[in-house]
């Protein structure tokens, strides 16, 4: 599922069900990394829900139940209608599945999908302990960092590599929460990267 080859990192995941006999555990940097979760784009809700249900016929454990974001679970937060989508998590035994679909025919998964079709995770997360070295770090290896956002629950940052692949370094205050994102910290996330790519510099 991921390959390193010098400064490019290959995602691929063609069976979501593949998630749960995944190593969350692998080797990004030159550094043993543990995957916090990463974000299988399915065409549309009803192949997201399908797919829940198969992960969790297969043993999964729903984290986060099938909603549209941000209307059922943020819906004071300002975010840009791009960022809309419907998404469900499930819990592997080592990591989280992400599941998402676009809630429109011009959302941000739907142009994810076009550019790199449905065997590309839109994007994985390493759990870190310190994430300032973290973001140092993946700088270093050429990665733009965006900016962090940070709360009592987790801060989170994403970083793009030139080829356009998204990585998001998390850290969690609570090493067993199954959260993915807290409402304030998606809002500055997604401020932050419709700023940047405005600024021509996201993809």
């Amino acid at each position: 599922m991921i390959r390193a080859e010098h400064d490019h990192i290959s995602f691929t995941c063609t069976d979501p069900c593949a998630g749960l006999d995944f190593d969350f555990e692998t080797v990004l940097l030159g550094r043993r990394v543990k995957l916090d979760h990463y974000v299988h784009v399915l065409p549309d809700v009803s192949t997201l829900m399908h797919e829940t249900e198969r992960l969790v016929q297969r043993g999964g454990l729903v984290a986060e139940e099938p909603h549209l974001f941000p209307d059922d679970v943020c819906p004071e937060q300002p975010v840009d209608s791009g960022w809309r989508k419907h998404m469900a998590t499930v819990a592997a035994e080592q990591g989280l599945i992400v599941l998402a679909a676009p809630a429109s025919e011009c959302d941000q998964l739907t142009e994810h999908l076009k550019a790199h079709g449905p065997d590309v995770p839109h994007h994985i997360a390493v759990s870190v302990a310190d994430i300032d070295a973290s973001v140092a770090a993946w700088a270093a290896a050429g990665w733009q960092a965006g900016r962090l956002a940070a709360d009592e629950d987790l801060a989170q940052m994403f970083l793009t590599d030139r080829y356009g692949q998204i990585v998001e370094l998390i850290s969690r205050n609570d090493p067993d929460s199954a959260m993915t994102f807290t409402c304030p910290n998606i809002a500055r996330l997604s401020a932050t990267e419709d700023e940047l790519r405005a600024e021509g510099r996201r993809p």
